[in-house]
C-alpha cells in the first residue's frame, strides 16, 4: 500500500488487482490478472506497480499501462527517489531511468531480496537471506548470524534503519542499523513484520503478523523500545475469491494503533469494497 495523502492511496494484491482510496471509499482501478506485490509512486500521476513474473505496471494519473522489466522473475518491491530513480528488486535489482528499466549491479551472495529502501542511489539497502548496503559504487554485506531470514526494511535515515523478521529464525527480534554496526532488539512478540516506517529521530512503526509495534525513543534519540501499539489484525484480501495462491501468506494491516506521532496514528480499517489487500506482503520461504 502506498499513497500521497490520507485521500489518495493505492493497494495491490495477490490477484492483479489495483485498488484506489479517495478518503471515503476504495475503488478497484484494474485489474491485470497477476499477482502483485507492492506499489510505490513519486507523485499522483507517476505510481509503479510490481509482481510475479516480472510485471511492472506505471499509472500516469489516467491509466494503468504495462512496462517491460527485463526479467520474467517475480519482483517483490518497489521503491525511488524521483521520477527517473525507481529500483525494483526480486532474484534481480532493476532500474528505472524515466524512460526504462534496466539492469542495475546486485550484491554477489545474494539469491533473492524482499524489500528495498534508503535515503538515495547512494545510499541503498535490500534484505534478503542478509542484509546488503549500497554506497553508489559498491555492495557491503551485513551477516546478522542467527537471525538471518529478514525481510523487511524501513527507517528514518542512514544511520536509523531496520530490517524486521521474515521467518521463524528471527522472529521476536529486529535489527538496527546506526550508521556503523547492527544491533540486534527483542519486540514484545514473536511475528514476521511486513512493512516498517520512520520519521526523523520520532518513534519507528511496524505492520506484521501480530498487529502493530511501536519503537518509542522517549523523546530521546538512539535505539527505540518496542511495544504493542495494537494487536487487532485484519487479514485483507478479495472475498470474492474461492481461494488465495498457497505461497503467500495472507497480509495483514493494523486496525485503531493510535499513537501520539499525527503522521502515524490514523491506523483503521477502511471498508474497502471485497478487502484490499495491504502492507507488503512477502511470499512464504
Amino acid at each position: 500500500v502506498w499513497g500521497t495523502s490520507d485521500t489518495n492511496v493505492f493497494a495491490v494484491g495477490d490477484f492483479g488487482e489495483i485498488w484506489r482510496y479517495n478518503g471515503s471509499t476504495w475503488s478497484q482501478m484494474v485489474d491485470i490478472g497477476t499477482g502483485l506485490n507492492a506499489v510505490w509512486g513519486s507523485a499522483p500521476n507517476d505510481v509503479f506497480a510490481v509482481g510475479s513474473g516480472g510485471v511492472i505496471y506505471h499509472y500516469d494519473g489516467t491509466s494503468w499501462t504495462a512496462q517491460s522489466s527485463g526479467t520474467t522473475n517475480a519482483l517483490y518491491n518497489v521503491y525511488g527517489f524521483s521520477r527517473d530513480e525507481v529500483y525494483a528488486v526480486g532474484s534481480v535489482i532493476r532500474r528505472y531511468n524515466g524512460t526504462m528499466w534496466e539492469a542495475f549491479s546486485a550484491p554477489g551472495s545474494v539469491s533473492t531480496m524482499y524489500d528495498i529502501w534508503g535515503t538515495s542511489g547512494s545510499e541503498l539497502f535490500v534484505v534478503g537471506t542478509n542484509v546488503h548496503r549500497y554506497n553508489g559504487s559498491t555492495w557491503t554485506s551485513y551477516n546478522l548470524g542467527a537471525n538471518n531470514g529478514r525481510s523487511s526494511l524501513g527507517g528514518s535515515s542512514g544511520s536509523d534503519v531496520y530490517a524486521g523478521p521474515g521467518s521463524a529464525v528471527a522472529l521476536a527480534k529486529i535489527n538496527r542499523f546506526d550508521g556503523s554496526t547492527w544491533s540486534e532488539q527483542t519486540i514484545p512478540a514473536a511475528e514476521v513484520i511486513r512493512g516498517i516506517w520512520g520519521q526523523g529521530g520520532g518513534d519507528v512503526f511496524t505492520a506484521g503478523s501480530g498487529g502493530v509495534l511501536r519503537g518509542s525513543r522517549g523523546g530521546g534519540g538512539g535505539a527505540p523500545i518496542f511495544t504493542s501499539a495494537g494487536s487487532a489484525a485484519l487479514a485483507v484480501r478479495d472475498t470474492t475469491r474461492t481461494s488465495e495462491p498457497a505461497e503467500r501468506p495472507a497480509p495483514a494491516v493494523p486496525s485503531n494503533a493510535g499513537a501520539s506521532n499525527p503522521r502515524a496514528q490514523d491506523w483503521r480499517a477502511t471498508g474497502a469494497k471485497g478487502n484490499v489487500e495491504s502492507s507488503r506482503a512477502r511470499p512464504r520461504r
